[in-house]
């Protein structure tokens, strides 16, 4: 869940991509991160705009934003759980590994940290 505030503090400090069509400005999909934690704070393709590319590419151009030289995290759902398998499939392609599923949300939902290494993010292209 995104927080309603957060979509427009991310803008207003250049943290923040959306994807939207050239010819409605349909919004495909959005990424937060944050430059001074080095990490994703929120990421999302909507459903019907899934596995054409928007989800890598957004990934692609936040992570360009962050510093490889630091590990860069991302909190996310576990393994196994539906609805987050999408963006742990992106989230893989890039490099991204598991480190501390102990963590829940403050709903009491399980939740992953993950993180790439410092230097090991994969290069990735767009379809």
């Amino acid at each position: 869940m995104i927080p309603s505030s957060a979509p427009e503090g991310k803008i207003s400090k250049n943290e923040a991509l959306i994807a939207v069509t050239q010819d409605t400005g349909e919004c495909l999909g959005v990424i937060g991160f944050s430059k001074t934690h080095n990490r994703i704070t929120w990421f999302g393709v909507f459903e019907k705009h899934r596995e054409r590319g928007i989800g890598s590419e957004l990934l692609r151009l936040a992570l360009a934003q962050l510093d490889s030289s630091r590990s860069i995290t991302v909190e996310t759902y576990r393994a196994g759980y539906a609805p987050g398998e999408p963006a742990r499939h992106v989230y893989h392609k890039f490099g991204f590994v598991d480190v501390d599923n102990t963590i829940y949300d403050h709903l009491g939902n399980p939740r992953c940290r993950m993180e790439i290494a410092p230097g090991n993010c994969r290069t990735v292209t767009s379809r």
